[in-house]
């Protein structure tokens, strides 16, 4: 079985070709869409989980990287704005990070 690694980097995630998979050719001959992170404006000592502002947010808006493919029926990001010990959540807004090719986007909600 002959395979080919495709090099990584922090701004490109690997991928690993077999003779046999064609589900490669999207994301290599046209740039697939990448959930690149996301990020708020949450307090920081709320997003240090130092006070509980009870907001949540999935995939993780704390993980500097996400690098998550998104696919030809789009990204799913959700969240909870709640009531913690520390008080009511304060976030009003959150930016996507979306990699398409080397261009670099923002989507604010």
């Amino acid at each position: 079985c002959l395979r080919s690694i495709s090099s990584a980097s922090p701004l490109y995630p690997g991928k690993v070709f077999t003779r046999s998979d064609e589900s490669y050719v999207r994301g290599v001959l046209f740039p697939q869409p990448i959930l690149k992170s996301i990020k708020t404006d949450q307090a920081d000592d709320a997003f240090v989980e130092e006070i509980d502002d009870g907001f949540l947010c999935i995939p993780d808006h704390r993980l500097q990287t996400v690098n998550e493919p998104i696919g030809s029926n789009g990204a799913l990001i959700s969240g909870i704005l709640g009531d913690g010990q520390g008080g009511p959540s304060t976030v009003s807004k959150i930016t996507a990070e979306v990699l398409y090719g080397s261009e670099l986007h923002h989507f604010h909600f």
